[in-house]
């Protein structure tokens, strides 16, 4: 797949793992970019991306976050490969 991907101009790729999904096995996602802005904005800090989704997210009628399960650590989570996907 990511022979494929790099055909067609993708140039970063990242697989994360999603433990915490309710399913029986954690769910594996691989994220691919075309641009150099894109690839930063997924190696942004635990603050930058709590930042960005405060500026962007609507807030619920109460005030609250309308995510449950996202955050800046929860992404930073993301950005580190699993073990057994490092080569």
């Amino acid at each position: 797949i990511k022979k494929k991907l790099k055909e067609v101009g993708f140039k970063s790729m990242h697989i994360y793992t999603e433990e915490h999904c309710e399913f029986q096995w954690p769910w594996t996602t691989l994220v691919a970019f075309k641009d150099a802005n894109t690839k930063q904005r997924w190696h942004r800090s635990v603050a930058e991306t709590d930042v960005e989704i405060r500026k962007r997210l609507l807030t619920t009628k109460s005030g609250r976050s309308s995510l449950q399960n996202y955050d800046g650590a929860t992404h930073y989570n993301y950005q580190i490969p699993p073990k057994s996907f490092e080569i």
